[in-house]
């Protein structure tokens, strides 16, 4: 037992944690200061204390994603649409510098301009990307045909540059059965 758990804190990596959207955290400061009476005269000692405090309201973006696929059923030759959503899921604030990939899936041809980059909800630019490796990216939209069972299997990515609060971005993508 003592070794499984060595094993698995030796895999484990850094989890953070975050204060749920919404949440009103308080702050309290004190100050005390006192006084010794002169040698007797005018009375005793004396403390004063005072108190502030502060509020603080968090923000905290949380993007949600939701793939779908258009139809569920498809024959050999057959085309699908794969669309995925990206959703802020807080009321308060926007989400920036948002990055979504999707890995290809093998066994089906890419065609070419039949994808759909909307983010007509999220207020922002969406940018396309697509590559077989972290460090391998190719602007714009993969080439037609692109089959990734031929290679390592490629990602589609994009970068919105902002999801408002409430507000979703929009990725769709038609592929071919082969």
């Amino acid at each position: 037992m003592i070794m499984v758990l060595g094993i698995l804190l030796g895999l484990g990596n850094t989890v953070h944690a975050t204060t749920a959207d919404g949440t009103l955290i308080t702050n309290v400061a004190t100050g005390t200061y006192g006084s010794v009476g002169t040698l007797g005269f005018f009375g005793a000692d004396f403390a004063i204390s005072y108190g502030a405090t502060v509020t603080v309201l968090v923000a905290t973006p949380s993007i949600a994603l939701l793939k779908t696929s258009q139809p569920s059923i498809e024959c050999s030759g057959g085309t699908i649409t794969f669309c995925i959503w990206a959703v802020n899921t807080s009321t308060l604030t926007s989400a920036f510098n948002v990055y979504v990939q999707d890995r290809y899936p093998p066994l089906v041809g890419y065609v070419v301009g039949q994808q759909t980059w909307a983010a007509g909800t999220a207020g922002a630019t969406i940018f396309t990307n697509w590559g077989n490796g972290p460090g391998q990216r190719f602007p714009g939209e993969p080439p037609a045909g692109m089959d990734a069972s031929l290679a390592a299997g490629y990602y589609l990515r994009w970068a919105i540059s902002m999801i408002g609060p409430g507000k979703s971005a929009l990725m769709c993508y038609k592929a071919q059965l082969l």
